[in-house]
């Protein structure tokens, strides 16, 4: 345990050493800031309050953004070992290779619930503004749901960047496979659950759909096959690193 939380230490040293981790919050905070004012926008136009958590989470400027902002935390956390060499210290080191993907993988979703600080400070303003009014902004029951469903797809968005890391060694190349991967994936499903006539293929979408799954989140549904779905494929993702590295470690 104490050789793990050193690993993670290290990795979490290395996010704040490098611009990485600071031009992603940046990014996503500047994103987060102009879907708030969107928001407001959306409510003094006569959108309802009680979507106000829907609006949050679903803004398309939050939703097309994670494809990006992930790989970006993602990109460096075994391409920069393997380009430096320093990951044969690791390999030549008394540590299992369960440890060192875990430490990274953990690395990675700590900043990633970082990028949703803004978020909460934003519903807590938002509360703020309509506490004398019968509307109730702060459902903690909604906003947990939607939080639960941050989680599940950045473990599975953090799994896919960690493995196209591991696979490359070459940060941009991890970093645009993650994002295609992701990105289309993303509209690919979005598009099939919403724009196709034939039932089983738009049921199917809807199923694979981050966008419909996020949305559903935010209304306080929480589907456990979802849940299941996400994270039987970060479970999926991570062995596959896991193979990648002892393939090059032999």
């Amino acid at each position: 345990m104490r050789i793990f939380l050193c690993l993670l230490k290290k990795e979490l040293r290395s996010y704040f050493y490098s611009p990485t981790a600071y031009i992603a919050l940046f990014l996503f905070w500047l994103l987060s800031g102009m879907n708030y004012y969107w928001v407001l926008l959306q409510l003094s136009e006569g959108e309802r309050a009680i979507s106000v958590i829907q609006l949050l989470f679903c803004g398309p400027l939050i939703i097309f953004s994670l494809p990006v902002i992930v790989p970006l935390l993602t990109m460096k956390l075994f391409s920069e070992e393997i380009k430096t060499g320093t990951i044969e210290l690791l390999y030549t080191s008394p540590i299992n290779t369960y440890s060192i993907i875990i430490s990274k993988f953990l690395s990675a979703l700590i900043i990633y619930l970082l990028l949703w600080i803004p978020i909460i400070i934003q519903i807590f303003l938002l509360d703020s503004l309509y506490k004398d009014s019968s509307i109730d902004i702060l459902n903690f029951g909604i906003i947990f749901s939607s939080f639960i469903g941050i989680f599940f797809i950045g473990i599975f968005y953090i799994s896919v960047g960690l493995f196209f890391s591991a696979l490359f060694d070459n940060q941009v190349i991890s970093s645009i496979f993650s994002f295609g991967l992701l990105f289309s994936g993303l509209l690919i499903f979005m598009f099939l659950g919403i724009n196709t006539e034939d039932m089983i293929v738009r049921s199917t979408g809807k199923y694979l759909s981050t966008f419909d799954h996020l949305y559903n989140f935010s209304r306080g549904v929480i589907d456990s096959r979802v849940l299941t779905l996400y994270f039987s494929h970060c479970i999926w993702f991570l062995y596959s690193s896991l193979n990648v590295l002892d393939w090059k470690r032999c």
